[in-house]
């Protein structure tokens, strides 16, 4: 989704480890069509909650 490179490197253990994580993504009125077919409508408001 993103056109980038991260940072952080995954395979560096020198980080914190939580024992928990708690919380809560939302995504809400996501709407996507690819620039080589703006006809087509892949998503339209999709929403996606995960907790």
């Amino acid at each position: 989704m993103l056109d980038r490179e991260s940072e952080i490197d995954p395979s560096d253990e020198s980080g914190l480890t939580l024992d928990t994580v708690r919380g809560e993504i939302e995504i809400r009125n996501v709407s996507f069509k690819y620039p080589t077919r703006p006809m087509l409508r892949i998503f339209r408001d999709f929403m996606l909650n995960y907790s």
